[in-house]
């Protein structure tokens, strides 16, 4: 999928940098039995990729992946290929100035499957956390 993505994306989806990039997981990669048993792969370009397909993956300016891995943000839908950062991690002060509510033009090999997936396993990792009383614990 690395070499695929990167050649569609050329630069981060989010910032436009050119520098320091890395391939992300839309869902991630440890969410493959969910995303087996949800029958994800009816969504992919390659049904038998599945979580590994193209349709699954973006490229990242590395410090914007981790962010995204730990939860710091999620796409939320404003058209049918755009879509807005939206910072969901309150201690990420300078992502939040930098990202928040910064549009992104969503190539149409990403699906907006996996997208809508990846939200609601952000949302539901942040509320259960919230819930717990514990705070999101964001490594960058």
């Amino acid at each position: 999928m690395s070499s695929r993505v990167k050649a569609d994306d050329e630069m981060c989806m989010v910032s436009a940098f050119m520098q320091s990039l890395d391939n992300a997981y839309v869902l991630p990669k440890e969410e493959s039995p969910w995303s087996n048993m949800q029958k994800m792969n009816l969504y992919s370009h390659n049904r038998y990729a599945h979580i590994n397909d193209t349709a699954n993956g973006m490229t990242l300016r590395s410090d914007i992946h981790r962010c995204f891995d730990a939860h710091g943000f999620v796409f939320h839908p404003c058209g049918p290929t755009n879509h807005i950062v939206y910072i969901v991690d309150d201690g990420l002060d300078n992502y939040a100035h930098y990202l928040h509510c910064r549009l992104v033009d969503m190539l149409n090999r990403v699906s907006d499957k996996f997208l809508y997936a990846r939200f609601a396993y952000t949302m539901i990792i942040v509320f259960s956390l919230a819930h717990s009383g514990r705070a999101i614990a964001t490594k960058l």
